[in-house]
């Protein structure tokens, strides 16, 4: 019986801390405040509410709703159980703006299927490229930078949506975790001269904690692999028996990447982070696998640039003018990171890398037709 339709859970497991932003900034006094370690975030509406007179006929003072609602409260009234806080978040900001989580409408921060799937394309180019199967071409290249991989990606999946490979993978949002599961994140971008070279204000965000667990429903589509008009047959093991492998690969490429980034510029403790990563992914088999994803993961986690050759990396950066500053012809791109930064000696060091997560694969159903 040939299967037609496999449903799966992704397990997922959070191995170093995830932001995927909503769009939504969030400033000091108007949006939060702090007390002691952690960072409050308030109920501006119910803040103004209690402000306001409450006899209907009471004339209104504008001033009011132009105050910052963390003034029109006082410190002893943010505490345990507040009404006027809607959660709080370990973790103090540097500086007046908070990049918020992606939230349901409960507030409960979730991985987005979109986020993941996304991954998962990176990863399947990434394998074409190095395989050969896909040619990468400066002629290919669209002249705007949004679309430059375009014709490079129907080389690999299809011409047109309808014929996209990808098609036939859909994932759905992860489980929302509790809102205990965020943290307030200071993420420095650490230039090449290492310590704290590079941007010292930090960029503030919201973001689920390392460990923290969830899972999202996959349903791979088998009607759509063995329709023959799509021409999916040659690349559909791509979703099924060879993903774990494939994504092996590309975990170990992008880790000895950054540990050999990390060595040279002697950042130590993201150099540690990545090699314990390094030793995860090793004792890992048969339908787990790692990904990299979300926000500050960087241009080698996201593009399949670092498997360009030397000279047509360097015209792509030239071209869609990828770098903030002078590049020069074979040095390494980027040349920072988006690190979350540590309070040391003589400023911000360099801690870790976000985004990692651990996938496992279990089928949840499997639908068959008889007699095929």
């Amino acid at each position: 019986m040939a299967e037609l339709l496999v449903k799966q859970t992704w397990h997922l497991r959070l191995l170093t801390p995830i932001h995927i932003g909503c769009g939504e900034t969030l400033w000091h006094d108007f949006d939060w405040v702090t007390a002691g370690k952690e960072t409050l975030v308030l109920d501006k509406d119910r803040i103004w509410e209690a402000a306001l007179p409450e006899e209907e006929d009471a004339p209104l003072d504008l001033g009011l709703l132009r105050r910052p609602p963390a003034q029109l409260v006082d410190q002893e009234e943010l505490g345990a159980d507040s009404p006027y806080v809607l959660y709080r978040l370990r973790g103090t900001p540097r500086g007046e703006e908070v990049l918020a989580q992606t939230k349901n409408a409960w507030r409960q921060p979730y991985i987005p299927g979109s986020s993941l799937k996304g991954a998962i394309r990176t990863v399947l180019l990434w394998e074409a490229v190095r395989t050969g199967r896909v040619q990468v071409q400066e002629a290919d290249m669209d002249r705007r930078r949004e679309r430059a991989a375009q014709k490079i990606e129907q080389q690999a999946f299809g011409s047109d949506p309808n014929h996209d490979l990808l098609r036939a993978l859909r994932v759905g949002d992860s489980r929302p975790l509790s809102l205990e599961a965020l943290r307030l994140l200071n993420v420095y971008v650490f230039s090449s001269g290492g310590g704290d070279q590079g941007q010292r204000i930090p960029i503030n965000v919201e973001a689920i904690s390392h460990n923290q667990e969830t899972s999202a429903p996959v349903t791979i589509d088998g009607y759509l692999l063995r329709e023959p008009s799509l021409g999916f047959e040659a690349r559909a093991d791509w979703l099924t028996s060879e993903l774990p492998d494939i994504a092996r690969r590309w975990a170990s490429y992008q880790l000895g990447s950054e540990a050999e980034f990390y060595r040279m510029r002697g950042w130590q403790r993201p150099l540690t982070y990545v090699q314990k990563l390094m030793g995860a992914l090793n004792r890992l088999s048969g339908r787990a696998f790692l990904l990299q994803f979300g926000w500050g993961t960087g241009w080698g986690a996201k593009t399949i640039g670092p498997l360009l050759p030397a000279e047509l990396r360097d015209r792509v950066i030239q071209r869609y003018r990828l770098s903030l500053g002078r590049h020069s012809p074979g040095a390494p791109f980027p040349r920072s990171r988006r690190l979350r930064g540590r309070l040391g000696t003589h400023g911000s060091d360099p801690d870790y890398p976000l985004g990692w997560v651990r996938v496992r694969i279990t089928d949840s159903v499997r639908l068959q037709e008889r007699g095929a």
